[in-house]
């Protein structure tokens, strides 16, 4: 979409495909049957490429909101980080249950202070877990 619709959108939603690592659940062994990390590596490469494209579809000001219900720092703040190279900025999000910001480090490695912005949910009874940020385009 971002070649053929450059800066066209005031509002993109990609909630992207991922590992679903979010929703396992240990009780139920067929929650976790297709995980493994080449999943995750697998589906992050796609992941960056539609936030790419997502990115350049978005105008100037526009909001990109990016989600997962995956866990995986690769499947999220990693792709996210990446966003922040091509002008997109990491807003403030309000979480409608309990939260944890976004990782900041990972692997030894600091990531962008910004990413602290983002939320992960982490699964509970009632919920599965996800991640979510909200992104706006400089400009």
């Amino acid at each position: 979409v971002g070649r053929t619709c450059p800066e066209w959108f005031d509002r993109v939603l990609l909630d992207a495909p991922c590992s679903g690592e979010g929703r396992i659940n240990t009780l139920y062994p067929e929650t976790y049957a297709y995980w493994s990390e080449a999943k995750i590596r697998e589906l992050s490469r796609k992941q960056k490429r539609l936030i790419s494209s997502a990115a350049r579809a978005l105008k100037p000001g526009g909001v990109l909101v990016y989600s997962t219900c995956s866990l995986a720092p690769e499947e999220n703040e990693l792709v996210v980080a990446l966003a922040l190279k091509w002008g997109l900025e990491v807003e403030e999000v309000a979480a409608p249950c309990e939260a944890l910001p976004g990782l900041t480090q990972w692997q030894g490695k600091n990531l962008p202070p910004e990413l602290a912005r983002c939320l992960r949910i982490l699964p509970d009874g009632l919920m599965e877990g996800f991640f979510v940020c909200r992104l706006r385009k400089k400009g």
